[in-house]
């Protein structure tokens, strides 16, 4: 569903609450929900970094683990020192990801 499915699905739903029921919505109220609806969903939603040209999370020489799920259910790392992507337990080379992004901090 496109993000503006999904806002417009959050309106409806939102305006059929009891408190609303009867009340006529303005166009720039609509627009004010919408836009409200759009900040918050860029806000919680992760920050992906495609990789490019070796563009990976900074790090010392060494090995990383950036914790990527292979299709054999393994967890890989980047090894520095070798330039490749190594999967655990098998020790196999996998092909690179095309993206990463930060492990997202909770907030209490």
């Amino acid at each position: 569903m496109k993000d503006e499915e999904m806002a417009e699905e959050s309106l409806i739903s939102y305006r059929k609450e009891p408190k609303w029921e009867g009340k006529i919505f303005m166009q720039d109220e609509n627009t004010s929900y919408k836009d409200g609806f759009f900040a918050g969903l860029a806000e919680g939603r992760p920050k992906w970094h495609k990789v490019a040209d070796g563009d990976y999370p900074p790090c010392e020489k060494g090995n990383y683990t950036i914790n990527v799920l292979t299709d054999r259910e393994e967890i890989a790392y980047y090894n520095y020192d070798e330039e490749c992507w190594v999967a655990e337990p098998s020790s196999a080379e996998i092909d690179p990801p095309i993206a990463w992004c930060e492990i997202p901090k909770y907030k209490e």
